[in-house]
């Protein structure tokens, strides 16, 4: 959500950020107890319908499953802020990059929800993760001005608009039209 990357079948991803200063070397096991403690109190929940732990990942998480008002099923990531945790600046980073390359956002989007629908999103089962989507997709608008520009152009194409070649990016600003 806070990216623009946001899909129908996209989680939400939320930071618990306490205020517990815990040295770096304990960490990992503070953590644990933290995952553990918020988990069994989830379960307790009447909206919550699942509740799975992830203590071995780089940064443990709960995965959860609730229903909001009844009907909808919404997928939630817990984690605990630490400085082991790269969740918030990585955050602010994507969007950073969507501004510079402004076709990141539309070719992560339709990548992110065409391996949803192939299963393939969830890198704990093998998948690719949204992250990885958008550092392999910025490395290609990186690497190929021209691809990012014929893109551009296609997008234009179906509103009716040319893109014109101009500076870094494929932005406009100084070329002329595109055909």
């Amino acid at each position: 959500f806070a990216t623009g990357l946001l899909t129908p079948t996209s989680d939400v991803d939320l930071v618990i950020c306490d205020t517990d200063v815990v040295p770096k070397d304990n960490i990992r096991h503070v953590q644990a107890n933290k995952i553990q403690h918020l988990a069994k109190h989830l379960e307790r929940q009447k909206w919550v319908k699942s509740v799975q732990t992830i203590p071995s990942a780089s940064v443990p998480i709960i995965k959860v499953e609730a229903s909001v008002g009844g009907m909808h099923q919404v997928s939630l990531d817990l984690s605990f802020e630490s400085s082991l945790h790269r969740g918030l600046p990585t955050c602010a980073f994507v969007r950073g990059l969507c501004i510079e390359y402004p076709l990141l956002q539309p070719l992560a989007t339709v990548l992110k929800q065409f391996l949803a629908t192939k299963k393939i999103n969830n890198p704990y089962t093998g998948g690719l993760s949204s992250y990885g989507i958008v550092l392999l997709l910025t490395s290609i608008l990186q690497r190929d001005k021209m691809f990012q520009t014929h893109i551009m152009n296609a997008f234009a194409r179906t509103s009716g608009r040319k893109h014109e070649r101009g500076g870094e990016g494929g932005r406009g600003g100084g070329g002329g039209e595109i055909e």
